[in-house]
Protein backbone atom coordinates (compact mmCIF):
# COMPACT_ATOMS: atom_id res chain seq x y z
CA UNK A 1 0.00 0.00 0.00
CA UNK A 2 1.39 3.54 -1.02
CA UNK A 3 2.13 5.90 1.92
CA UNK A 4 0.51 8.97 1.60
CA UNK A 5 2.63 10.61 3.80
CA UNK A 6 5.57 9.58 1.38
CA UNK A 7 3.73 10.83 -1.49
CA UNK A 8 3.52 14.30 0.26
CA UNK A 9 7.18 14.56 0.63
CA UNK A 10 7.92 13.34 -2.92
CA UNK A 11 5.33 16.01 -4.52
CA UNK A 12 7.35 18.65 -1.96
CA UNK A 13 10.99 17.17 -3.42
CA UNK A 14 9.13 17.11 -7.04
CA UNK A 15 8.12 21.05 -6.80
CA UNK A 16 11.37 22.48 -5.89
CA UNK A 17 13.46 19.93 -8.07
CA UNK A 18 11.54 20.72 -11.44
CA UNK A 19 11.74 24.45 -10.30
CA UNK A 20 15.22 24.66 -10.21
CA UNK A 21 15.99 22.36 -13.43
CA UNK A 22 13.75 24.73 -15.53
CA UNK A 23 15.85 27.57 -14.07
CA UNK A 24 19.08 26.05 -14.83
CA UNK A 25 18.25 26.50 -18.32
CA UNK A 26 16.39 29.16 -18.66
CA UNK A 27 19.33 31.16 -16.81
CA UNK A 28 19.14 34.09 -14.03
CA UNK A 29 17.75 36.66 -15.54
CA UNK A 30 14.96 34.50 -16.79
CA UNK A 31 14.05 33.16 -13.43
CA UNK A 32 14.98 36.22 -10.90
CA UNK A 33 12.15 38.32 -13.19
CA UNK A 34 9.68 34.57 -12.72
CA UNK A 35 10.39 35.29 -9.11
CA UNK A 36 9.58 38.50 -9.05
CA UNK A 37 6.12 37.76 -10.86
CA UNK A 38 5.27 35.10 -8.36
CA UNK A 39 6.11 37.36 -5.19
CA UNK A 40 3.82 40.12 -7.18
CA UNK A 41 1.34 38.00 -8.13
CA UNK A 42 1.08 36.99 -4.70
CA UNK A 43 1.05 39.84 -3.03
CA UNK A 44 -1.52 41.63 -5.53
CA UNK A 45 -3.96 39.12 -5.20
CA UNK A 46 -3.55 39.24 -0.92
CA UNK A 47 -4.15 43.02 -1.39
CA UNK A 48 -6.87 43.55 -4.26
CA UNK A 49 -8.92 39.51 -3.69
CA UNK A 50 -11.73 41.40 -2.38
CA UNK A 51 -12.16 43.94 -4.88
CA UNK A 52 -12.10 41.93 -7.47
CA UNK A 53 -15.05 39.52 -5.48
CA UNK A 54 -17.13 42.77 -5.47
CA UNK A 55 -16.60 43.19 -9.25
CA UNK A 56 -17.05 39.69 -10.88
CA UNK A 57 -20.61 39.27 -9.72
CA UNK A 58 -21.17 42.66 -11.05
CA UNK A 59 -19.46 41.92 -14.18
CA UNK A 60 -21.43 38.21 -14.47
CA UNK A 61 -24.65 38.91 -13.12
CA UNK A 62 -25.90 35.21 -10.58
CA UNK A 63 -22.77 33.31 -12.27
CA UNK A 64 -21.11 34.81 -9.68
CA UNK A 65 -23.68 35.41 -6.50
CA UNK A 66 -21.11 32.89 -4.79
CA UNK A 67 -18.55 35.02 -4.63
CA UNK A 68 -20.38 37.89 -2.45
CA UNK A 69 -22.44 37.82 0.66
CA UNK A 70 -21.09 37.43 4.22
CA UNK A 71 -22.12 33.83 3.98
CA UNK A 72 -20.22 32.78 1.26
CA UNK A 73 -18.30 29.43 1.65
CA UNK A 74 -15.78 29.90 -1.09
CA UNK A 75 -16.08 33.38 -1.94
CA UNK A 76 -12.70 34.74 -0.70
CA UNK A 77 -10.54 31.79 -1.85
CA UNK A 78 -12.05 31.73 -5.89
CA UNK A 79 -11.46 35.87 -5.94
CA UNK A 80 -8.17 34.81 -4.76
CA UNK A 81 -7.33 32.32 -7.02
CA UNK A 82 -8.91 34.24 -9.86
CA UNK A 83 -7.04 37.39 -9.04
CA UNK A 84 -3.50 35.39 -8.69
CA UNK A 85 -3.72 33.74 -11.41
CA UNK A 86 -4.95 36.66 -13.55
CA UNK A 87 -1.64 38.88 -12.50
CA UNK A 88 0.30 35.41 -13.28
CA UNK A 89 -0.29 35.52 -16.38
CA UNK A 90 -0.66 39.31 -17.25
CA UNK A 91 2.86 39.15 -15.53
CA UNK A 92 4.32 36.37 -16.87
CA UNK A 93 3.60 37.36 -20.51
CA UNK A 94 5.33 40.88 -19.45
CA UNK A 95 8.65 38.05 -18.63
CA UNK A 96 8.17 36.40 -22.20
CA UNK A 97 8.30 39.89 -23.61
CA UNK A 98 11.39 41.12 -21.57
CA UNK A 99 13.51 37.47 -21.71
CA UNK A 100 12.45 37.64 -25.45
CA UNK A 101 14.09 41.22 -25.83
CA UNK A 102 17.36 39.63 -24.16
CA UNK A 103 17.95 36.49 -25.97
CA UNK A 104 20.32 38.16 -27.75
CA UNK A 105 22.95 37.54 -25.25
CA UNK A 106 24.55 34.54 -24.58
CA UNK A 107 23.51 32.74 -21.34
CA UNK A 108 27.06 31.65 -19.26
CA UNK A 109 27.40 29.23 -16.82
CA UNK A 110 27.38 31.66 -13.95
CA UNK A 111 24.33 32.85 -15.29
CA UNK A 112 22.47 29.48 -15.06
CA UNK A 113 24.25 28.56 -11.54
CA UNK A 114 22.46 31.84 -10.40
CA UNK A 115 18.96 30.85 -12.40
CA UNK A 116 19.08 27.43 -10.64
CA UNK A 117 19.18 29.42 -6.90
CA UNK A 118 16.19 31.73 -7.83
CA UNK A 119 14.90 28.89 -9.08
CA UNK A 120 14.80 26.89 -5.84
CA UNK A 121 13.44 30.15 -3.84
CA UNK A 122 10.92 29.82 -6.31
CA UNK A 123 10.07 26.55 -5.13
CA UNK A 124 10.62 27.05 -2.08
CA UNK A 125 8.12 29.99 -2.46
CA UNK A 126 5.19 27.30 -4.06
CA UNK A 127 5.75 24.91 -1.54
CA UNK A 128 5.14 27.50 0.81
CA UNK A 129 2.01 28.71 -0.68
CA UNK A 130 0.57 25.37 -0.88
CA UNK A 131 1.33 24.38 2.89
CA UNK A 132 0.02 28.09 4.18
CA UNK A 133 -3.53 26.76 3.24
CA UNK A 134 -3.07 23.53 4.76
CA UNK A 135 -2.09 24.65 8.12
CA UNK A 136 -4.63 27.25 8.44
CA UNK A 137 -7.04 24.01 7.37
CA UNK A 138 -8.27 21.11 9.59
CA UNK A 139 -5.89 19.06 7.04
CA UNK A 140 -2.95 20.52 9.58
CA UNK A 141 -4.14 17.70 11.96
CA UNK A 142 -3.94 14.66 9.44
CA UNK A 143 -1.67 11.93 10.05
CA UNK A 144 -1.06 12.29 6.58
CA UNK A 145 0.71 15.18 6.93
CA UNK A 146 1.77 15.30 9.95
CA UNK A 147 3.92 12.02 9.55
CA UNK A 148 4.87 13.63 6.31
CA UNK A 149 8.77 14.16 7.01
CA UNK A 150 9.59 17.46 5.01
CA UNK A 151 6.03 18.82 6.56
CA UNK A 152 7.93 20.88 9.36
CA UNK A 153 10.29 22.69 7.21
CA UNK A 154 7.30 23.17 4.25
CA UNK A 155 5.18 24.69 7.70
CA UNK A 156 8.27 27.06 8.80
CA UNK A 157 8.38 27.97 5.26
CA UNK A 158 4.45 28.39 5.32
CA UNK A 159 4.67 30.63 8.70
CA UNK A 160 7.77 32.73 7.47
CA UNK A 161 5.25 33.75 4.79
CA UNK A 162 2.33 34.57 6.97
CA UNK A 163 4.11 36.99 8.44
CA UNK A 164 4.09 39.02 5.46
CA UNK A 165 0.22 38.64 4.88
CA UNK A 166 -2.20 40.94 6.45
CA UNK A 167 -4.52 39.57 9.80
CA UNK A 168 -7.90 40.27 7.92
CA UNK A 169 -6.65 37.74 4.87
CA UNK A 170 -6.25 34.93 6.90
CA UNK A 171 -9.05 35.72 8.48
CA UNK A 172 -11.62 36.20 5.61
CA UNK A 173 -10.15 32.80 4.75
CA UNK A 174 -10.71 31.12 8.30
CA UNK A 175 -14.19 32.79 8.28
CA UNK A 176 -15.25 31.67 4.73
CA UNK A 177 -13.90 28.64 4.10
CA UNK A 178 -11.98 26.98 6.55
CA UNK A 179 -14.20 27.30 9.46
CA UNK A 180 -17.68 25.91 7.41
CA UNK A 181 -15.76 23.46 5.66
CA UNK A 182 -14.25 22.03 9.02
CA UNK A 183 -17.88 21.93 10.32
CA UNK A 184 -19.21 20.37 7.40
CA UNK A 185 -16.38 17.81 7.89
CA UNK A 186 -17.53 17.66 11.55
CA UNK A 187 -21.27 17.17 10.71
CA UNK A 188 -20.66 14.52 8.37
CA UNK A 189 -18.63 12.65 10.55
CA UNK A 190 -20.90 12.69 13.08
CA UNK A 191 -23.79 11.82 10.66
CA UNK A 192 -21.45 8.65 9.78
CA UNK A 193 -21.01 7.78 13.22
CA UNK A 194 -24.79 7.76 13.97
CA UNK A 195 -25.70 5.66 10.75
CA UNK A 196 -23.05 3.32 11.72
CA UNK A 197 -24.59 3.08 15.29
CA UNK A 198 -27.98 2.56 13.98
CA UNK A 199 -26.78 -0.54 11.38
CA UNK A 200 -24.84 -2.27 14.83
CA UNK A 201 -28.18 -2.03 16.76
Amino acid sequence: MVDISTIIDAVIIAIIAISVVVAFFRGFISEALSLIVWILAFVGAVKYYESVGEMLPKLFGNSMSMLSGEDSIFGALISFAITFIGLLIILGLLNLLITFLLRKFNISWPDRLLGAFFGLLRGMFIVAIISLFIIESPFKDNEYWTQAKLSPIASSWANTLAGFIPENFLESINTSVIAPAKASIEQNSDTLRSEALKSVL
